[in-house]
């Protein structure tokens, strides 16, 4: 049995585990991390940047798996994530731009009003020009329908053996394309997560689930790993694909709850403005978005592969008492 984890950011992670689910080693479970506005300086694998995030999860992956020294990404958002679904540059997907703004965004409900005592967080909240009667800023057109993407390639060669879904950040879609369901008309069978570039807030979101609109509450990156989670167990012996697309540590900045970061940042005023200082609040982010991560990994390992990769709980334990880098 396989597993093969990806982890993106400005790099790439490679790492094959063992699951519980029966894959073949010809169709192994994949599952592919994305996080939103990290470059490789903030890991302390790539050795590049004067200040990281404590990332022990991540860094495992590096250790242990395939780690991409020499790796192109587009400057932004959705053409990068056009291309890592089909294969093909912005000038020949069409996605040169941020999507689902101006003209091409579609129907998006009130955003839910911010829970009373979650931390302060900035800039970015209450981004639905179109409820609030506001001007909406500049965009650009989703990802065609009709392009072949990788889960549809997944489903192909499989005579239909994968499951797929999408979980999280999508920002592809757009009024013609699909919007709402977008996820689910490119490949993804299951979608659950965000319509648009980044959330209302990390306490409190619209959250989109297979072209349902809903208000959710809570710490956005622990429930796309919950929503992951609860997709995973419920495959049995089906081969998967799950594209897990975080939003952080994208804006609105915040300080994350404080059982997801180090002692180095527990003492991270929640309630001030995170740009009068947003370093700290950033690397915070990324450190809850590596709690999370290994959280997920915990929960889909087998046995023996948690026996194989016991470092990943050693190193949070470590990393929690003696945090100092």
């Amino acid at each position: 049995m396989s597993f093969v984890v990806v982890a993106c950011t400005c790099s790439v992670t490679v790492a094959t585990l063992g699951q519980e689910s029966a894959p073949t080693a010809d169709r192994p479970n994949i599952l592919l991390i994305i996080a939103d506005d990290m470059g490789i300086e903030t890991l302390a694998s790539y050795g590049v940047g004067e200040s990281t995030a404590n990332t022990p999860t991540l860094d495992g992956l590096a250790e242990r798996g395939l780690r991409f020294d020499n790796f192109w990404s587009q400057p932004i958002c959705s053409p990068t994530r056009a291309t890592m679904l089909t294969g093909r540059y912005g000038f020949r997907t069409g996605v040169v731009r941020p999507t689902g703004d101006a003209e091409y965004m579609g129907f998006m409900p009130e955003p839910p009003p911010k829970p009373e005592g979650t931390p302060a967080e900035c800039c970015g909240r209450g981004a639905n020009p179109r409820a609030s009667g506001g001007r909406p800023p500049s965009g650009g057109p989703g990802l065609g329908a009709r392009e072949i993407t990788l889960p549809r390639l997944l489903i192909e060669a499989s005579s239909g053996a994968y499951a797929t879904a999408a979980i999280g950040k999508w920002h592809l879609g757009d009024i013609n394309n699909g919007w709402e369901r977008h996820p689910n008309l490119v490949g993804f069978e299951h979608f659950a997560g965000l319509l648009r570039g980044f959330p209302e807030g990390y306490y409190a979101w619209t959250k989109v689930v297979n072209g349902e609109f809903s208000d959710q509450f809570g710490y956005g990156p622990s429930a796309k790993v919950d929503d992951a989670l609860e997709w995973i167990e419920g495959r049995q012996d089906q081969p998967w694909f799950v594209w897990l697309a975080f939003n952080t540590p994208h804006t609105p900045l915040h300080r994350p709850p404080i059982e997801l970061i180090t002692d180095r940042h527990a003492d991270l005023d929640p309630n001030v403005n995170p740009m009068d200082n947003p370093v700290p609040y950033f690397h915070a982010m990324i450190e809850a978005m590596d709690t999370e991560i290994g959280r997920l990994l915990a929960g889909t390992l087998t046995e023996d592969a948690r026996s194989r990769y016991e470092w990943l709980a050693s190193r949070l334990e470590t990393l929690h008492a003696t945090a100092d880098r």
